[in-house]
């Protein structure tokens, strides 16, 4: 029942969002995998082909990445891709948040 409101709400949410924007599907998709690359992908793969990596070493990858990408999005959003910078920042966050961790 918890499943079937919070999918309604966010319908409701974001189904006004997606009608009114003007940009085309293929710059939504684009949009959205910007967040799984700067935010989620460095934790993903740190988890699978890395033994240091560990679970409290994934809130500083994520932190860093997501924060670093949204102020390049703001401040040059054409000069560099922020997307990848933000990737940079995340695999920073994840040996910082890794090593202190083990420890």
């Amino acid at each position: 029942m918890l499943y079937r409101l919070v999918e309604a709400e966010a319908g409701g949410v974001l189904f006004p969002v997606v009608a009114t924007d003007r940009a085309c599907i293929h710059q939504m998709v684009e949009n959205a995998y910007k967040t799984t690359l700067a935010c989620a992908f460095v934790s993903l793969v740190a988890g699978l082909y890395r033994k240091r990596a560990n679970n409290p070493g994934t809130g500083p990858a994520i932190a860093p990445g997501f924060g670093v990408w949204i102020a390049m999005e703001f401040v040059a959003p054409e000069a560099a891709l922020p997307q990848f910078v933000g990737l940079i920042a995340s695999e920073l966050g994840m040996e910082i948040g890794s090593t202190f961790a083990a420890r």
